[in-house]
């Protein structure tokens, strides 16, 4: 049985694209849908235990919390577009690793997510987005 189904997205066309088939999946569940963003970050910007962005007299922040505030914006307009159950989520952080950790806490029964496939060096390296997550994943 499927209860929570995870996606994630980028806002790029292959999310939309998974947004759709994650929306057809979980209405015909019946799960509740959660939708994750996540606003990378240069590695040098630090967060606190909450996730959210430490203030440094140093460094300006605004950008990344533009960010997260444009996405939460696009994420709510979706959101009130469609009838279903569904939490929306933004953080700051790695892809891999926030999509790893989110799909813990909400015992994800389901991940969707738009792939592009290998298409450079890095990726034959280092692996997709997609091979990350399946492979660090419980659920």
């Amino acid at each position: 049985m499927i209860n929570n189904v995870l996606l994630t997205t980028d806002f790029s066309p292959l999310s939309n694209e998974a947004t759709e088939i994650a929306l057809k999946v979980a209405k015909r569940t019946h799960a509740k849908l959660h939708i994750l963003h996540v606003v990378a970050l240069p590695s040098h910007v630090l967060l606190d235990n909450n996730g959210d962005l430490l203030d440094d007299c140093e460094m300006d922040n605004s950008l990344p919390r533009a960010r997260k505030e444009e996405a939460y914006q696009k994420l709510n307009e979706w959101k009130n577009n469609h009838d279903i159950d569904t939490e929306l989520l933004v953080r700051f952080g790695h892809f891999n690793e926030e999509s790893v950790k989110y799909a813990a806490e909400i015992h994800a029964d389901l991940i969707i997510m738009g792939s592009h496939g290998v298409h450079n060096y890095k990726d034959k390296i280092t692996g997709s987005h997609t091979e990350y997550v399946a492979m660090h994943s419980t659920s």
